[in-house]
Formats: structure tokens, C-alpha cells, sequence
């Protein structure tokens, strides 16, 4: 048995097809009627009036969804490093989510300071952490990282160009600062892609933080191999 309200007018020409040409019946609701032209008729008004009703409740979702953002709610899917928890103040509300908000602040700070000076950089960073969401073949992909460190969600902030929100403080915590994401996006949007560093890892602790006394150069790094040839890290100005 089918509701006709749950056909919408394709659902409704493709089951009426199908049953037409093995001689079926429709029945609909408490009704059993012929395919008549009277029938069809009713059925086919029915049918849009079931149609007409679930456009205008998702229309009304997305009004109430537009309403909120106004106001500096986020409503979407909580991403990475953040999830919802319903508040008395605020209703469902985006607060950090560890340890994940950690991790993308530390991406984030790391490249608006030069630690990190690349896209893959970051990414190779995040990959360090077994708990950070990766692809269905296990690693971080550098589109996902890209798209993560351009939100400015992560500083408190929300838009939605195409239901005309423009940007705007939101009412979660943000995970950076402003300044710390501006220049985050600042570097990335200044600097050609170019081959990924792999030796950010803790062997070189120092990296991005130690500058020359003379020149105000970061010190540069790299593994060299000794005589018991160990890989070792080696620091130098």
C-alpha cells in the first residue's frame, strides 16, 4: 500500500507505466480504483499536491537555516575540529572538539608563523596524527588541507555567498585568531606550490623557531649520515 501523497509526479508516470502494462491496480491509501481516466485524474492531482507540500517544507528548512546563519550560527555539518552541542543559550552550538581542534590550530599557527611553509607541508604535519581524518586509501589529502586552512570558520567566522551571507563574527569559539588565519591564507595565496619538506617532524624541534643572530635567517636542516650510518638530524645556521 502507498500513501499517494508520497508520489511525487515522475514517481507517479513510472509506477502507473509499469502497472499499466501488467494489467495491476493501484492501490492507494484506503481506495481501490480502476485505471480510468477519472482515476488517473485524481491520482495525478494527488500526486502534485504531495509534491507541492515537501517543496514548500524544504523551502522553509532552508529559510530557517538562512535565519540562523544571520545571526552567526553555523548549521551545517560541524567540520574538522569542531562538533555541536546543545546549549541552553544558544541551542545547537559549534564548540572545539579535541584532539582535532589542537591539531588544526597548531597547522594554522605553524604556517602564519614560517614554520610551515608549504600546503604539503601542513599536510604532512596532520598526517603525523593516526586519529586525523584521512581518504578511503589512509592518507591526508592536500584538497581536503587546502580547503580547511581557507574557512575562516576556524577564526570565528562564517559566510555563505550563494544564500547571500556575507562574513561575519559567529557565536562559536574560534580555534585561531584572525590575524593568525589571514596570514595563514596570506602565505598559502603568495607562494607557488612546490615540493614538500618531509623533515618537519620532531627530529627538527627548532625549525621555524631559531633565526640567525647576524642575518635574521631561519636556520636551515636536513639528515646527514654518520659513521655507523644512522640517519641523523642535523641543525645548523
Amino acid at each position: 500500500m502507498e500513501s499517494v501523497a508520497a508520489f511525487a509526479w515522475n514517481g507517479w508516470q513510472a509506477s502507473s507505466g509499469i502497472s499499466g502494462r501488467l494489467g495491476l491496480e493501484y492501490a492507494l491509501g484506503t481506495d481501490t480504483r480502476s485505471v480510468t481516466p477519472e482515476g488517473k485524474f485524481v491520482e495525478v492531482i494527488h500526486a502534485a499536491q504531495g509534491q507541492l507540500e515537501r517543496e514548500q517544507n524544504g523551502r522553509q528548512v532552508i529559510q530557517k537555516m538562512q535565519a540562523r546563519l544571520s545571526k552567526g550560527y553555523f548549521v551545517f555539518h560541524a567540520p574538522v575540529g569542531y562538533r555541536y552541542e546543545q546549549t541552553r543559550e544558544h541551542g545547537k552550538l559549534l564548540v572545539p572538539n579535541e584532539p582535532y581542534a589542537s591539531i588544526i590550530r597548531e597547522g594554522f599557527e605553524g604556517l602564519a608563523s614560517g614554520r610551515f611553509q608549504t600546503l604539503s607541508e601542513v599536510m604532512y604535519f596532520f598526517e603525523q596524527f593516526p586519529e586525523y581524518p584521512r581518504g578511503s586509501d589512509g592518507r591526508v589529502k592536500v584538497q581536503r588541507v587546502k580547503e580547511t586552512l581557507n574557512r575562516p570558520i576556524y577564526a570565528g567566522y562564517i559566510e555563505h555567498e550563494r544564500w547571500g551571507i556575507s562574513l561575519r563574527k559567529g557565536q562559536h569559539e574560534p580555534l585561531v585568531s584572525l590575524e593568525t588565519f589571514k596570514k595563514a591564507r596570506d602565505r598559502l595565496a603568495g607562494r607557488a606550490y612546490v615540493p614538500a619538506k618531509k623533515n618537519i617532524s620532531e627530529d627538527f624541534p627548532l625549525r621555524g623557531f631559531v633565526t640567525c643572530a647576524d642575518c635574521g635567517n631561519p636556520m636551515t636542516l636536513s639528515w646527514c649520515k654518520g659513521i655507523s650510518v644512522l640517519l641523523l638530524p642535523q641543525e645548523r645556521l
